[in-house]
């Protein structure tokens, strides 16, 4: 049944609507909420996407065939792709990783990458799966199912060549509310949580006071152990195979039962006060690198009253420890399973860990953004664009004004002038014209 929960976390299938018109808008094609966004790419939570939806330009004559994998295979110079601002391609998986295509589409410019498997079962689930590239991918890629990828497949396949579907989304997959709750999954084995702590902490100090904010930490148990009733101590665990953790180094610098110990007293610690833990964890990042110290730097920088305080949270018990009972429990629920994570409001967070994106996609989370500063920067950042926009549009237009009326004044003193030497002349072809007469 757990297995079933994660992984139905794990596919999460959007509630946002995608569109696709043909082009022009004139022809609904696809009205889906039945697609899976990667857990990788900067996904614009909150935000609206228009494009043109493209096949990619292969520079062989049959697109259904060729894959999307190699630049060298790619017509960049299509006349009808390359300049286009706000491309999406369409591409079918095989023949390399979709982080590969997804990397691909970006040096092509696209601004989104659908996927979709032309073998996969209507009724099968939708995976997108990192290889470990994900950090190189800056755009969005969702997946949709088979049969409505042939809808587009078959239209784009009928407008060759240059022919383009227009398409929308809006990243409102996060429920709006006044508090959203955030939730943080961490695991001091992986690094990237000391960088996800250290970058957040800005946006926590100013949005503390908004969020309902909350940690857990990755554990997991022996199941083994369980099966012998936790009768046997474990190198890599504490109380016989409860809790347990896997050390990435080797058994020289320490053990997972030193990771277990050390997330148990950072738990004890964040129980106790917040900001004490975002201080400690700053520390711990630079100077706590090898399990067997972990023990000695928590003593050196805890003080001697915070430790008495923690010491009721941190007795051993031979059986259950409530506090990371929890932790199962917190983790079962979030569906969290790449660490580190963050939900908010119930939702997993998709898309790199990069702070600001997680900052974003919290802005789109609240129903009233009127007290809230750094949300209300970014809004004012976008209207402050906007409005330079339009100062320089005007600018333009009142030089181009100005031009225009130079070239007038300019042409009636031509005109002036013209008729000024027609007149002088006349007037001296008519006196010699008299004298002439006279004589």
């Amino acid at each position: 049944m757990l297995i079933l929960f994660i992984i139905s976390q794990l596919i999460e299938y959007s509630s946002s609507t995608l569109l696709v018109y043909t082009f022009g808008n004139r022809d609904l094609l696809l009205n889906t909420t039945k697609y899976s966004i990667a857990n990788f790419g900067n996904v614009p939570y909150g935000q609206q996407l228009h494009g043109q939806l493209f096949m990619p330009p292969l520079q062989q004559s049959d697109l259904l065939v060729g894959q999307f994998c190699d630049l060298k295979t790619i017509n960049s110079y299509s006349p009808y792709f390359s300049f286009k601002p706000d491309k999406w391609i369409i591409s079918r998986v095989g023949g390399c990783s979709i982080t590969q295509k997804a990397i691909l589409a970006q040096k092509l410019q696209a601004k989104l990458l659908l996927i979709f498997d032309d073998k996969a079962d209507d009724n099968s689930e939708l995976f997108l799966i990192d290889d470990g590239n994900g950090y190189q991918i800056y755009i969005p890629v969702i997946m949709i199912r088979q049969n409505e990828a042939n809808i587009l497949y078959k239209q784009l396949a009928n407008d060759q060549p240059g022919g383009s579907l227009n398409a929308h989304i809006k990243f409102n997959q996060i429920i709006q509310t006044q508090k959203p709750k955030v939730l943080f999954g961490l695991d001091i084995s992986n690094r990237d949580t000391f960088k996800l702590i250290k970058n957040f902490k800005k946006y926590y100090d100013e949005l503390k006071d908004f969020i309902d904010f909350d940690i857990f930490y990755h554990l997991f148990q022996c199941p083994r152990c369980k099966q012998q009733n936790y009768t046997e101590q474990q190198i890599d665990c504490i109380n016989n195979g409860r809790y347990c953790q896997l050390d990435s180094n080797d058994y020289e610098n320490g053990n997972g039962a030193d990771v277990v110990m050390e997330q148990y007293r950072q738990l004890c610690l964040w129980q106790l006060n917040h900001t004490y833990w975002w201080r400690y964890m700053n520390y711990f990042s630079s100077q706590c690198s090898q399990p067997k110290q972990f023990q000695s730097c928590f003593e050196f920088y805890i003080s001697e009253d915070i430790q008495k305080n923690l010491s009721e949270c941190l007795i051993q018990r031979n059986g259950q420890i409530e506090l990371l009972e929890r932790q199962f429990l917190l983790q079962m629920k979030s569906g969290i399973v790449y660490f580190p994570g963050l939900t908010i409001n119930g939702k997993i967070f998709r898309g790199n860990m990069d702070v600001e994106i997680i900052k974003n996609a919290l802005c789109s989370s609240f129903k009233d953004l009127t007290n809230i500063s750094v949300c209300n920067n970014q809004q004012l950042l976008i209207e402050e664009q906007t409005s330079y926009k339009w100062l320089i549009i005007l600018v333009v237009c009142m030089i181009i004004i100005f031009l225009l009326f130079i070239f007038f004044i300019f042409r009636e003193m031509l005109k002036n002038q013209m008729k000024q030497q027609m007149k002088g002349q006349i007037e001296q072809a008519l006196n010699e014209y008299i004298q002439y007469y006279e004589n």
